[in-house]
């Protein structure tokens, strides 16, 4: 058993902390509940005329709606998961507003219910975001300094 687990085996010894992560993972989690909500809106569009005869029913109006906001709330979560990929130094605004719009998701049965968890874990995993730093700009030198 004795295996050597490399540079990671410091992140198993007591007392070992996870200072932040790329946001890769954040942005992919969101990305994906996104797009989950977003077509859970749009199936909601295209069967909410089959659920009444004409005249509409207040029942068919209310799935209209709730499919307007379905796709709205995909479409918010999918320009935030590119935001926070885009701007990791601002991860806890978007972390923030991709976990209220996967929560206001859940009105129209949250992307399948899979978008608003994945919307909920980029969420939430905005908030381990550590921004990447970057390497100091150094002026170019000359050939004959």
């Amino acid at each position: 058993m004795g295996g050597s687990l490399g540079g990671r085996a410091a992140l198993f010894r007591e007392g070992a902390t996870v200072t932040g992560i790329s946001p890769t993972g954040p942005f992919l989690a969101a990305l994906f509940g996104g797009v989950l909500v977003l077509s859970n809106g749009i199936v909601l569009w295209f069967i909410s005329p089959f659920l009444s005869t004409f005249p509409p029913t207040p029942l068919s109006s209310f799935v209209a709606l709730i499919a307007i906001i379905e796709g709205l709330a995909g479409i918010a979560l999918i320009l935030l998961a590119t935001g926070l990929f885009l701007e990791p130094k601002r991860a806890a605004l978007y972390g923030w507003t991709i976990l209220a719009f996967s929560l206001v998701s859940l009105l129209g049965g949250g992307g399948f219910l899979l978008g608003a968890i994945a919307g909920l874990v980029g969420g939430f995993g905005a908030f381990f975001v550590q921004p990447r730093a970057m390497p100091a700009r150094t002026s170019p030198s000359l050939p004959f300094d």
